[in-house]
């Protein structure tokens, strides 16, 4: 999905800045459509995208907001202040991705038969869990998915099984859209 496309034709629509206080908000929206409309607040040391598509709060000033904090997802994520949701979700994709490429080249490399059953059992382990925990939280899935593999990391940290929540996307797309209309929050 090409998620700055869905901001091409969004214009700011209403604004307040206030030079002396260093304050302000931006009001984004397309005018021919209602949806994926945002807000960026901010003041000293902080600004917010806030929305149809989720909050991002950032513990920076909104100067911060430029095209190199922009181009690197993972640097922008690592700002996000940790009063907010994770960006971050249960994969049971990444999950299926860690069993086939990693324990499969595991199984296939060693010679030890032994471990070979014992990761096999640990497979069918952690499929189950995961078939079994379908309709559960993420934290339980996530909760259920390191425990049934154990075998798999023990004595290790366990593998990243989540991927970047749908919504994180659109919320970057959002971020660079406003950097393109206010490259200057003060002009």
């Amino acid at each position: 999905m090409d998620y700055d496309k869905e901001f091409e034709n969004h214009v700011v629509s209403s604004k307040f800045v206030s030079k002396e206080n260093n304050c302000g908000f931006f009001v984004i929206e397309n005018p021919n459509d209602c949806n994926f409309w945002f807000k960026i607040t901010f003041s000293p040391g902080i600004f917010m995208l806030s929305g149809d598509i989720g909050e991002m709060v950032f513990k920076k000033p909104i100067g911060w907001l430029q095209d190199s904090s922009l181009n690197s997802t993972s640097y922008l994520l690592e700002k996000l202040s940790e009063d907010i949701k994770s960006p971050y979700e249960f994969s049971v994709k990444k999950v299926e991705e860690f069993l086939e490429d990693e324990v499969r080249s595991l199984i296939n490399e060693t010679e030890d038969v032994h471990l070979k059953e014992d990761l096999e059992d640990a497979i069918i382990d952690t499929k189950n869990a995961l078939s079994e925990a379908e309709d559960k939280p993420p934290e339980v899935n996530m909760y259920e998915f390191y425990n049934a593999s154990r075998p798999l990391w023990d004595g290790c940290d366990p593998p990243n099984v989540e991927t970047v929540r749908h919504k994180v996307w659109l919320q970057i797309a959002a971020l660079r859209k406003f950097h393109q209309l206010v490259p200057n929050v003060y002009e």
